[in-house]
């Protein structure tokens, strides 16, 4: 079970953006092969989640920040899902 250490929310109008902290090894797990499991959470919720590009470069310094952006209510469906990682891709 991955946890969340730190959490930001901005609220913009009905958006909301919420960032919070997933270890970064857990990141290629949560995306899935190809990207499909994390492009399945965002078409189910309706939000964009976004992982920090500069871990793929950066062999040094690794961010755990993801972002995850739309509706109120998508932006907690994403997140519970994102926290709960790789259980999207078989049952726990």
């Amino acid at each position: 079970m991955l946890s969340a250490l730190n959490v930001f929310v901005l609220f913009q109008g009905n958006r909301v953006t919420m960032k919070l902290d997933v270890s970064y090894t857990d990141h290629s797990h949560i995306i899935g092969k190809g990207g499909m499991t994390i492009k399945k959470v965002m078409e189910e919720t309706g939000c964009h989640i976004h992982f920090p590009d500069s871990n793929r470069s950066n062999m040094n310094e690794k961010s755990n920040q993801v972002s995850i952006a739309g509706e109120l209510d998508g932006v907690e469906k994403a997140r519970a899902r994102v926290r709960v990682g790789p259980c999207l891709i078989r049952m726990c």
